[in-house]
């Protein structure tokens, strides 16, 4: 134990907890795994679907079941795969009554991509995705010290300001300097 956060036990959405993720969301990043857009899409198919996967045309959902088997050519991938088809077709149904001609339609495909990545970062830190929270919120090795002792000083000196604000200060007419020396010089 630190003995540095004053927050224990910490509750959901203190900031303490936000600064956990983002410390473990910035290694995440790092990896460059969690954050892919095949690793996403595995974790959320229904919101890839939404911002990604119903601007892909035929050809590319082939290209990227192709490259998939050619990583991991097993036949669970083709089951996947199979699966994945399958569960676009619901998606692509649900999401074909709704308005065709909006503004998501008109973004580039690395606009759509950027915006989803977003999307699934802030869904991390708010605690929405899946998985591993417990091994980050109740962890101190995800504290950031710098940030941490930096919030407490804030903390300390904000007490020391409304101590001051409560201090009455004298009045002119009772403030009394020491009288003045002459100087002697040497």
């Amino acid at each position: 134990s630190s003995g540095i956060n004053a927050e224990w036990p910490l509750r959901p959405g203190s900031t303490a907890i936000r600064n956990r993720r983002y410390k473990k969301l910035q290694e995440l990043l790092d990896s460059g795994e969690y954050f892919s857009l095949d690793e996403m899409e595995k974790r959320q198919p229904a919101l890839y679907y939404q911002h990604i996967g119903r601007f892909e045309t035929e050809s590319q959902r082939k290209t990227k079941t192709t490259s998939r088997m050619k990583r991991d050519p097993k036949f669970s991938t083709f089951l996947l795969n199979q699966s994945d088809r399958e569960d676009m077709g619901v998606y692509r149904d649900r999401y074909e009554e709704s308005d065709s001609d909006s503004d998501e339609e008109q973004m580039a495909f690395s606009e759509r991509v950027d915006a989803f990545t977003r999307l699934m970062k802030e869904r991390f830190l708010e605690g929405k995705d899946t998985g591993m929270y417990e091994n980050v919120d109740d962890n101190e090795a995800y504290d950031d010290l710098t940030v941490l002792s930096r919030d407490q000083e804030e903390a300390y000196f904000d007490d020391d300001a409304t101590d001051d604000a409560k201090f009455d200060p004298p009045d002119d007419n009772d403030f009394n300097p020491p009288p003045l020396r002459p100087r002697t010089l040497a």
